[in-house]
């Protein structure tokens, strides 16, 4: 259903968002990068897919990648650092300084 109304409008976000998150749900990382990053790209303050992109940049091994995007959700959205501290989505970054200090603050 994603799949058809991305083909339908390319540009409808949410679309793009939800397979992205459902690709990440999957475990398929590659799969859900591209759908994030264009969500992202189709709006820039949405702070839930720059954290869901954070954490398939976690898994991928992207740390810097990871920190960053998740840096920027946490700048839109302060609430997300206390979920990134128990996510297990990010237990690639746990000892990360950069990691460590993003969700501390």
């Amino acid at each position: 259903a994603f799949t058809q109304a991305i083909t339908l409008n390319p540009s409808y976000a949410s679309a793009q968002y939800n397979l992205g998150t459902l690709f990440l749900k999957r475990k398929d990382y590659q799969a859900a990068l591209q759908p994030l990053k264009e969500a992202i790209r189709l709006n820039p303050q949405w702070s839930d897919a720059l954290y869901n992109l954070a954490a398939v940049y976690a898994h991928v091994g992207a740390r810097v990648n990871a920190v960053q995007a998740l840096k920027k959700a946490i700048d839109l959205n302060p609430a997300l650092a206390s979920e990134a501290r128990q996510d297990s989505d990010f237990e690639s970054l746990r000892a990360d300084s950069a990691f460590s200090a993003i969700i501390e603050n």
